[in-house]
């Protein structure tokens, strides 16, 4: 499908990319879980941050008095690219339900996703992409990179209201950021290629169910729309 980009006004936004979903040795590995999936979006993603950081961004509005999740100093290049981070306290005490409910509290039995550790680092095949002046990390202690936190007033205030969403796990974290995106008042792409989860079905039945909050694309499309402005 023909993909229309709101240049200037986009941001890219990367999720759950972290050792604990991809690594052989992170946290998903340690339960069972298959995590080749996750390792196999990486090459998707780095195409896609690679164009966003290099894509002229020169109408992005510029306010100097805002938090740094959203630089300001873009240097007229790059649009922003944001890593989603899930990250817990190490007793679990900032994470709700999800320290208890499935797959939570075998991932407290494991010590898994605790804050400043290993564990929630970004992949190290990511991990070069966050030394951009337009690439920042937001820390989150829920599915979606919205809940309780400041997201969606920094984007707003920068000027965003269209976020290509990728990442992991299409069917949680990814899914729950593309909801409330939505209901935030965001334009929301969905590259298919560039999210996973354990199953295919799963992933498809997701992508279908986000259809009804964004638009559900092909990563060519996206590099493409990027390309041609």
């Amino acid at each position: 499908m023909a993909v229309k980009l709101h240049h200037d006004h986009v941001a890219l936004v990367v999720v759950d990319m972290q050792n604990a979903a991809g690594h052989p040795s992170g946290t998903f590995a340690k339960l069972g879980f298959d995590t080749s999936p996750t390792l196999d979006i990486v090459p998707t993603i780095k195409s896609l941050i690679t164009s966003f950081q290099k894509k002229y961004a020169g109408q992005i509005l510029q306010k100097p008095h805002l938090p740094s999740l959203l630089t300001t100093d873009r240097g007229n290049r790059g649009l922003p690219v944001i890593f989603a981070k899930m990250e817990w306290n190490a007793d679990y005490s900032d994470a709700g339900l999800l320290a208890a409910h499935r797959p939570g509290a075998a991932i407290k039995q494991v010590q898994g996703w605790i804050r400043n550790t290993w564990d929630t680092d970004i992949l190290d095949q990511l991990k070069p992409f966050l030394d951009d002046a337009n690439t920042s990390v937001l820390s989150k202690t829920r599915n979606s990179a919205f809940h309780s936190t400041r997201f969606a007033a920094q984007l707003k205030e920068r000027g965003i209201e269209q976020l290509v969403v990728t990442g992991v796990l299409t069917n949680a974290c990814v899914e729950r950021t593309v909801r409330d995106a939505f209901s935030e008042g965001f334009r929301v792409l969905i590259p298919r290629e560039a999210t996973a989860t354990w199953s295919k079905t799963i992933k498809e039945a997701s992508l279908e169910n986000m259809g009804w909050f964004g638009d559900v694309v092909g990563v060519e499309d996206v590099l493409s729309a990027l390309d041609s402005a």
